[in-house]
């Protein structure tokens, strides 16, 4: 396969994972907060966690990508 096409598939796959991570962390934080109503103290935790990983998934995500299209030749 050409390097080029490879390095494109390995971006739109790279961000593809990210998109789904994101729906987990967001679908497994709805449940977390379900489970806790009555403590926003709880809730605020979960939601500073939840944008927490999902800033930690975004940045190793560009990275892996970055570097499967850098040297996954």
């Amino acid at each position: 396969m050409d390097s080029k096409i490879l390095k494109v598939f390995l971006w739109f796959f790279g961000f593809a994972m990210f998109v789904a991570l994101v729906f987990v962390i967001g679908f497994l934080g709805y449940i977390a907060v379900d489970l806790a109503p009555e403590s926003t103290d709880v809730m605020n935790r979960v939601r500073f966690s939840i944008v927490g990983v999902a800033i930690f998934a975004l940045f190793m995500h560009l990275w892996v990508c970055y570097t499967f299209a850098k040297h996954g030749e």
